[in-house]
């Protein structure tokens, strides 16, 4: 894609703060393989792209980093490719290779904030929400187009199987919380 290029990202992706990483194990995986640990993660308005705040240029910052959201990025595959970011993820994952806690939302997120802090101090952002470019490429997730916080409804399959369950059985909506 022209803005990948044209910017020199490694993310490229369509939704940003599509979940929160709490666990402090990988805080000390971040600090083992790069020598620091992000703590949080925003958004620069003034530049586009996200900011990592390090832990250790605030010790006493609470542990909580906001994700990339997963269904749809495009990205530099060569940058997770690098040695340092196999030994981070090869880590990061461990013997859990299929665990929703050690997922691909943050294992886009951190090696791409961690190379974005290699290459330019952080000064230069990376990584870019794909509505900058002005591209809405409309693809529907959970219910919604492109990002589920912006409220542009995506029409849902009546077919799918839970709606045909509920059809026969009129308390299921009730004990799923529906």
């Amino acid at each position: 894609m022209k803005p990948m290029v044209e910017d020199n990202l490694i993310i490229l992706y369509s939704s940003f703060n599509y979940g929160r990483l709490r666990n402090t194990m990988v805080k000390d995986k971040m600090f083992k393989h790069y020598n620091r640990s992000i703590c949080h993660i925003s958004q620069c308005h003034e530049r586009g792209g996200l900011c990592p705040e390090f832990c250790e240029d605030n010790p006493s910052m609470r542990f909580l980093v906001k994700q990339i959201g997963g269904y749809h990025h495009i990205t530099n595959l060569d940058v997770y490719r690098k040695p340092i970011h196999q030994k981070f993820l090869k880590d990061f994952v461990g013997i859990h290779r299929f665990s929703r806690e050690m997922d691909d939302q943050i294992a886009v997120t951190l090696p791409a904030l961690m190379e974005q802090s290699i290459r330019n101090d952080g000064k230069v952002g990376v990584a870019n929400e794909q509505s900058r470019y002005d591209l809405h490429l409309m693809i529907a997730h959970h219910g919604n187009y492109d990002d589920a916080h912006r409220g542009k409804n995506a029409p849902r399959n009546p077919n799918v199987l839970f709606n045909k369950f509920a059809e026969s059985d009129p308390t299921l909506r009730d004990r799923c919380q529906w």
